[in-house]
Protein backbone atom coordinates (compact mmCIF):
# COMPACT_ATOMS: atom_id res chain seq x y z
CA UNK A 1 0.00 0.00 0.00
CA UNK A 2 1.41 3.40 -0.89
CA UNK A 3 1.93 6.04 1.76
CA UNK A 4 0.16 9.41 1.55
CA UNK A 5 2.27 12.34 0.42
CA UNK A 6 3.99 14.03 3.36
CA UNK A 7 4.59 17.77 3.13
CA UNK A 8 7.87 18.96 4.66
CA UNK A 9 5.99 21.11 7.19
CA UNK A 10 2.40 21.27 8.48
CA UNK A 11 -0.09 23.43 6.63
CA UNK A 12 1.55 23.17 3.18
CA UNK A 13 -1.26 22.84 0.63
CA UNK A 14 -1.66 19.76 -1.51
CA UNK A 15 -0.56 20.70 -5.09
CA UNK A 16 -3.22 20.89 -7.81
CA UNK A 17 -2.88 19.53 -11.35
CA UNK A 18 -0.07 21.31 -13.19
CA UNK A 19 1.76 22.32 -10.01
CA UNK A 20 5.03 20.70 -9.00
CA UNK A 21 4.67 17.76 -6.60
CA UNK A 22 5.29 18.17 -2.91
CA UNK A 23 8.95 18.13 -1.85
CA UNK A 24 9.66 14.77 -0.26
CA UNK A 25 6.76 13.06 -2.04
CA UNK A 26 7.45 9.39 -2.58
CA UNK A 27 7.98 8.58 -6.27
CA UNK A 28 5.69 5.90 -7.58
CA UNK A 29 2.49 5.33 -9.49
CA UNK A 30 -0.02 8.15 -9.43
CA UNK A 31 -3.61 8.75 -10.45
CA UNK A 32 -5.93 11.70 -10.93
CA UNK A 33 -8.34 12.73 -8.18
CA UNK A 34 -11.10 14.92 -9.64
CA UNK A 35 -13.14 16.81 -7.04
CA UNK A 36 -16.43 18.28 -8.18
CA UNK A 37 -17.58 20.78 -5.53
CA UNK A 38 -21.17 21.93 -5.99
CA UNK A 39 -21.81 25.55 -4.96
CA UNK A 40 -24.58 25.79 -2.34
CA UNK A 41 -27.91 27.19 -3.43
CA UNK A 42 -28.22 30.91 -2.69
CA UNK A 43 -24.61 31.34 -1.53
CA UNK A 44 -23.91 34.46 -3.66
CA UNK A 45 -20.15 33.92 -3.32
CA UNK A 46 -20.10 34.22 0.47
CA UNK A 47 -19.44 30.53 1.17
CA UNK A 48 -16.03 28.98 0.46
CA UNK A 49 -15.15 25.29 0.12
CA UNK A 50 -12.51 23.59 2.24
CA UNK A 51 -10.88 20.26 1.33
CA UNK A 52 -8.25 18.07 2.94
CA UNK A 53 -6.61 15.15 1.13
CA UNK A 54 -5.00 12.62 3.47
CA UNK A 55 -5.24 15.24 6.21
CA UNK A 56 -3.44 17.99 4.27
CA UNK A 57 -5.21 21.16 3.08
CA UNK A 58 -5.91 21.42 -0.64
CA UNK A 59 -6.51 24.72 -2.43
CA UNK A 60 -9.91 24.41 -4.12
CA UNK A 61 -12.73 26.44 -5.60
CA UNK A 62 -16.33 25.62 -6.42
CA UNK A 63 -16.52 23.47 -9.53
CA UNK A 64 -13.92 21.06 -10.92
CA UNK A 65 -10.57 20.61 -9.12
CA UNK A 66 -7.87 18.17 -10.29
CA UNK A 67 -5.08 16.65 -8.21
CA UNK A 68 -2.33 14.18 -9.10
CA UNK A 69 -2.08 11.90 -6.08
CA UNK A 70 -0.18 8.73 -5.19
CA UNK A 71 -2.13 5.62 -6.16
CA UNK A 72 -3.95 3.87 -3.35
CA UNK A 73 -6.68 4.82 -0.90
CA UNK A 74 -6.95 8.60 -0.38
CA UNK A 75 -8.94 10.16 2.46
CA UNK A 76 -10.94 13.14 1.15
CA UNK A 77 -12.61 15.50 3.64
CA UNK A 78 -14.75 18.43 2.50
CA UNK A 79 -16.73 21.16 4.19
CA UNK A 80 -18.10 24.63 3.53
CA UNK A 81 -17.27 27.79 5.41
CA UNK A 82 -19.28 30.93 6.03
CA UNK A 83 -18.88 32.18 9.60
CA UNK A 84 -17.81 28.70 10.70
CA UNK A 85 -17.07 25.31 9.16
CA UNK A 86 -20.18 23.25 8.41
CA UNK A 87 -21.38 20.47 6.15
CA UNK A 88 -18.46 18.17 6.89
CA UNK A 89 -18.30 14.99 4.85
CA UNK A 90 -15.50 12.51 4.19
CA UNK A 91 -14.82 9.42 2.15
CA UNK A 92 -11.94 7.07 1.40
CA UNK A 93 -11.41 7.05 -2.35
CA UNK A 94 -9.47 4.27 -4.16
CA UNK A 95 -7.15 5.88 -6.74
CA UNK A 96 -5.85 3.44 -9.36
CA UNK A 97 -2.43 4.03 -11.02
CA UNK A 98 -2.81 6.04 -14.24
CA UNK A 99 -6.60 6.36 -13.82
CA UNK A 100 -9.00 9.14 -12.89
CA UNK A 101 -11.46 8.91 -10.05
CA UNK A 102 -14.21 11.49 -9.59
CA UNK A 103 -15.61 12.57 -6.23
CA UNK A 104 -18.62 14.89 -5.77
CA UNK A 105 -19.30 17.05 -2.70
CA UNK A 106 -22.47 19.01 -1.99
CA UNK A 107 -22.90 21.14 1.13
CA UNK A 108 -26.21 21.04 3.00
CA UNK A 109 -29.02 23.60 2.79
CA UNK A 110 -28.80 24.23 6.57
CA UNK A 111 -25.52 24.70 8.43
CA UNK A 112 -26.43 22.25 11.19
CA UNK A 113 -26.52 19.33 8.77
CA UNK A 114 -23.80 17.17 7.20
CA UNK A 115 -22.63 17.58 3.62
CA UNK A 116 -22.70 14.71 1.15
CA UNK A 117 -19.75 13.20 -0.67
CA UNK A 118 -19.62 10.29 -3.11
CA UNK A 119 -18.78 9.01 -6.60
CA UNK A 120 -21.84 10.59 -8.27
CA UNK A 121 -23.45 14.04 -8.00
CA UNK A 122 -25.03 14.28 -4.56
CA UNK A 123 -28.31 16.04 -3.71
CA UNK A 124 -28.10 18.77 -1.08
CA UNK A 125 -29.12 17.56 2.38
CA UNK A 126 -32.03 19.38 3.99
CA UNK A 127 -34.05 20.23 0.88
CA UNK A 128 -37.20 18.45 2.17
CA UNK A 129 -36.89 20.38 5.45
CA UNK A 130 -36.54 23.67 3.56
CA UNK A 131 -39.54 22.88 1.36
CA UNK A 132 -41.59 21.95 4.44
CA UNK A 133 -40.67 25.20 6.20
CA UNK A 134 -41.55 27.24 3.13
CA UNK A 135 -44.94 25.48 2.80
CA UNK A 136 -45.74 26.11 6.50
CA UNK A 137 -44.68 29.76 6.17
CA UNK A 138 -46.77 30.17 3.00
CA UNK A 139 -49.83 28.65 4.69
CA UNK A 140 -49.37 30.92 7.72
CA UNK A 141 -49.22 34.03 5.49
CA UNK A 142 -52.27 32.81 3.54
CA UNK A 143 -54.25 32.26 6.76
CA UNK A 144 -53.33 35.74 8.03
CA UNK A 145 -54.45 37.34 4.77
CA UNK A 146 -57.65 35.27 4.79
CA UNK A 147 -58.33 36.32 8.41
CA UNK A 148 -57.85 40.01 7.58
CA UNK A 149 -60.14 39.77 4.55
CA UNK A 150 -62.86 37.89 6.45
CA UNK A 151 -62.69 40.26 9.43
CA UNK A 152 -63.27 43.26 7.14
CA UNK A 153 -66.65 41.76 6.11
CA UNK A 154 -67.71 41.05 9.67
Amino acid sequence: MSQPAQPPYPGQPYPQQGQSPLPGQQPGPTGQLILQLRRPWGSMGMITPSVRIDGFPATVQWGRNEFTVPAGPRRVEASASYLWQYGRASDTVPVQPGRQVEVHYTPPVFTMMSGRIGPTPMPAGGKPVLIGLLVVLGLAVLLIILGVVLSSFG
